[in-house]
């Protein structure tokens, strides 16, 4: 009961609280109702107010604004009267610019009234079409187009000079000598055409295009660069037409003139090396003009890759972007068809000379073929967007050549196999035929070539555009191989042809030797190895064979000499020996004779024959003189010794005529005809 009453008491002081909070609430109620009662009667004067202002206020508005338009349509009204009353005076204020010559003194000044003359033509075309000053306007605006026209095309001209021979080599950095401290700059395009001039071409294209509804102004730029371009290139080339023996341009002042120094091009100095090198002076001379002709070439095409790319920077500051594509295929199409007519003609040149077994020329396509493949990617990229008869220009060029290439190749090995073994054609003492001096550097070339000359070998395979370089330096090693068989073949056919069997195996050695010599000191046999890997051990082979035949010309000799000989004396009685002298009989004694009278005889006759002979290479020469002393002193002394001892005649010295010493003297002179 207790708890009962506890939480009754607790539940009325609570609602005793709630009560008094309640009747604090509804005053406060009160109190905000009559604050809300009173300010809406504050915010109802405020807006009476507010709507009196604006009452007030309207009015003044309206009519201020009405005085705002009123004067900018007077502005307006004054400025279009005053831009109408200029058109009419347009014609008086620029016809002393445009009918006098202001256009090449102040180009920016005759551009400036032109645009005045158009805005006038504008304005009458619409307003005042019949009127006189519309015509007169119209008439000026013609003139001027005209003129414009007329200065495009004259400063186009006066600054679009073809280049002289020399800048283009300077530019190229041919008349470079490192060697001298001669460098000349390098061409800028500020030098190609200035940029003044430049500029006011672009401004004239700019306006031309704009205003006229044709594009001949663009041809006559396409034709008029175009021109310029090709004579540039055709002055390149006449000059190295016209060189003899000399550099294919006149040297500057501070340049030296000689082409055919140092370069920056490292393969034509090996060119011109590898031609020089073995050749006699008078072909010195024509190998020289083929070298310069070659790189004459390949300046030229080295040279339009450079001056292509001055026209592209030009062309694109002034020709607009949608028009540039087909004014640069007008530019450069006849240097393009200059440059590869002129590769053909290398190549029938080298075809021509080929058909007439003379081969020097064809080493001219060697390197063109490898510049042309190396500039072919920059020419694609430069040709890009062309059309395609052009783009194909120098793959067709170059797959031309290869097969030029392919066919003199072939014809060189025909050549050889052809190549007259006549007496009147063989070299008196066996020395070096002059067919194996040429087989062999031949080969020195086509291995300096390797890439080059595989890509002509394989120009019938339909992969040969992507045969890689292991490909064609093996293609190159079989046909060396086919080179040198056939060079082996034709000169045991002109060995034949000696009469002297001896003669012949020197020839033979003097020529293998030298294809040996040849093949190691050019480093031809890793290559030839990658084909055939025994053609370094056959020469070998055939020089030793070759050596053998040669000493055997001294059998005879050695077989009078041999110490034990039928006919000689062999046996000896003791008591012969005993008192250090021998006595032979008759018999013996007119053997002994004849064979001293028949080794001097043989020996001398030999001597004679062989300084006849010719041994090029003074190693070997040394090598088998040194052989055949070694053969013949030794075997001579013993049979001087052993019969000097008898008593085989009184008068010694009618058959012993050669000492050891002058047996070993005779020998060294072999081989020279001057003792």
């Amino acid at each position: 009961m207790e708890d009962i009453s506890t939480k009754k008491d607790y539940l009325e002081r609570k609602l005793g609280r709630e009560v008094t909070n309640l009747e604090r609430l509804k005053a406060s109620l009160d109190s905000s109702s009559t604050q809300t009662v009173s300010m809406l009667k504050v915010l109802d004067k405020f807006q009476e107010r507010l709507q009196k202002l604006e009452n007030t206020i309207q009015p003044v508005y309206k009519q201020t604004r009405n005085y705002q338009l009123r004067q900018d349509n007077i502005e307006r009204t004054l400025t279009s009267i005053d831009n109408v009353i200029g058109f009419y005076h347009v014609a008086r204020d620029t016809k002393h610019i445009i009918c006098g010559d202001h256009i090449s003194k102040d180009l920016r000044e005759y551009m400036g009234a032109m645009v005045q003359i158009k805005n006038a033509i504008d304005y009458f075309s619409h307003h005042h079409r019949g009127s006189p000053e519309y015509s007169e306007v119209n008439t000026l605006y013609q003139t001027g187009k005209k003129a414009i026209e007329r200065e495009f095309q004259l400063l186009l001209k006066q600054h679009s000079k073809p280049l002289l021979p020399v800048t283009i080599a300077d530019m190229l950095g041919v008349n470079d000598d490192p060697d001298l401290g001669v460098q000349q700059p390098p061409l800028t395009s500020e030098q190609y055409m200035p940029q003044s001039i430049r500029e006011q071409l672009e401004e004239i294209s700019k306006w031309l295009f704009s205003n006229l509804s044709t594009t001949d102004f663009m041809t006559a730029y396409a034709e008029t660069r175009s021109a310029a371009l090709t004579k540039s290139l055709q002055g390149l080339i006449d000059q190295q037409k016209s060189s003899s023996g000399e550099s294919i341009v006149s040297a500057s002042p501070s340049t030296i003139t000689a082409i055919t120094r140092t370069k920056k091009n490292k393969g034509r100095n090996l060119l011109k090396k590898t031609l020089l090198r073995g050749s006699e002076a008078s072909a010195k001379k024509e190998e020289e003009v083929f070298v310069i002709e070659t790189e004459g070439y390949i300046n030229c095409v080295s040279a339009l890759l450079k001056l292509i790319e001055f026209e592209m920077e030009l062309m694109n500051a002034i020709i607009p972007f949608k028009h540039r594509r087909k004014v640069y295929e007008i530019m450069i199409q006849p240097s393009l068809e200059l440059i590869v007519l002129e590769g053909e003609k290398l190549g029938e040149s080298a075809q021509k000379s080929a058909s007439h077994y003379n081969f020097k020329e064809v080493h001219m396509l060697f390197p063109v073929v490898k510049h042309l493949r190396t500039v072919k990617p920059e020419f694609d990229v430069k040709l890009e967007g062309c059309q395609p008869i052009n783009r194909s220009r120098f793959a067709a060029l170059i797959t031309n050549l290869d097969n030029t290439g392919n066919s003199i190749l072939n014809l060189f090995i025909e050549s050889i196999k052809n190549d007259p073994d006549k007496s009147s054609n063989m070299p008196l003492d066996g020395t070096v035929h002059e067919l194996t001096r040429n087989t062999m550097s031949f080969m020195t070339i086509l291995k300096e070539n390797a890439e080059v000359a595989g890509a002509m070998l394989l120009v019938q395979d339909p992969m040969y555009r992507e045969q890689n370089l292991d490909h064609l330096t093996i293609k190159v090693a079989d046909y060396m191989t086919k080179v040198l068989s056939a060079l082996g073949i034709n000169l045991k056919n002109k060995s034949s042809t000696y009469h002297d069997p001896y003669l012949s195996a020197i020839f033979m050695l003097n020529n293998y030797n030298y294809m040996q010599k040849t093949l190691q000191s050019q480093d031809l046999l890793p290559l030839i190895h990658k084909y055939d890997p025994q053609v370094g051990q056959y020469y070998s082979t055939q020089s030793m064979e070759q050596k053998k035949k040669y000493h055997s010309s001294f059998r005879y000799l050695l077989d009078i000499i041999a110490t034990d000989t039928a006919g000689g004396v062999t046996k000896h009685s003791s008591q012969q020996r005993n008192t250090g002298v021998e006595k032979i009989s008759d018999k013996e004694r007119q053997s002994i004779k004849d064979r001293f009278v028949d080794f001097n005889k043989g020996f001398e006759d030999l001597c004679r024959v062989q300084k006849a002979y010719a041994i090029p290479d003074s190693s070997l020469r040394d090598l088998l003189k040194k052989e055949n002393r070694e053969r013949v002193v030794p075997q001579y002394t013993a049979f001087k010794n052993k019969y000097s001892k008898t008593n085989f005649t009184k008068n010694p010295d009618k058959y012993i005529k050669y000492t050891e010493g002058d047996v070993a003297d005779m020998l060294d002179k072999v081989f020279d005809s001057t003792f």
